[in-house]
């Protein structure tokens, strides 16, 4: 199989494989409210670079924004902090279930 593009799911499977391993691949980023980024940093009246500064490309947060990419906690702490917003603002509420 050599030089023939990827299946579907053969590239599903390559993609879970990199965020197992230890050193290199994907890692896995938080998960955060639908929204929310785009909604603080409109509040914050902050452009994608001013929001990003230079710990963050606007790209980025751009990819952040539109739910393509989840950010890592530091990058969360950043946009936290620039919008003056406390990280709780962009999880994800957990349901509790009873029983």
């Amino acid at each position: 199989m050599l030089g023939l593009p990827l299946t579907n799911a053969e590239q599903s499977q390559r993609n879970v494989t990199d965020r197992r391993g230890k050193r290199g691949g994907r890692r896995v980023g938080i998960v955060i409210r639908p929204g929310s980024v785009r909604q603080a940093r409109i509040e914050a009246r902050l452009t994608l670079a001013q929001l990003g500064g230079v710990e963050v490309s606007r790209v980025a947060m751009h990819l952040i924004e539109t739910g393509s990419t989840r950010p890592s906690l530091p990058t969360l702490e950043v946009i936290a902090t620039r919008t003056q917003k406390p990280l709780g603002y962009f999880l994800v509420a957990r349901i509790k279930r009873s029983g």
